[in-house]
């Protein structure tokens, strides 16, 4: 079992000391969830920063992706009129 202390600074921060932080892998840009329980006791969680890649799927698609030069064209064109309303 691990037990360390930490403070509490002036503006609410804490540092999650540096045994915490190895045993768990917590790394700069991880997350800290907090929840507290009836009996008032706090668990914290690690939510761990997402790659690229856990977001692939996470946006639906306009219109046919299979060509996707005339997506990128599309898009570009999108952009453009856009750009051109903003303008006019």
């Amino acid at each position: 079992m691990i037990q360390v202390t930490t403070k509490v600074s002036s503006k609410g921060q804490i540092v999650v000391p540096m045994e915490i932080r190895k045993q768990f892998h917590i790394q700069e840009g991880d997350s800290l969830k907090f929840t507290i329980n009836e009996s008032e006791e706090i668990k914290v969680e690690i939510l761990k920063r997402n790659s690229i890649m856990d977001l692939f799927g996470s946006v639906q698609a306009k219109g046919d992706t299979q060509d996707f030069e005339k997506v990128r064209r599309e898009t570009s064109e999108d952009r453009i009129d856009q750009r051109n309303e903003k303008m006019y």
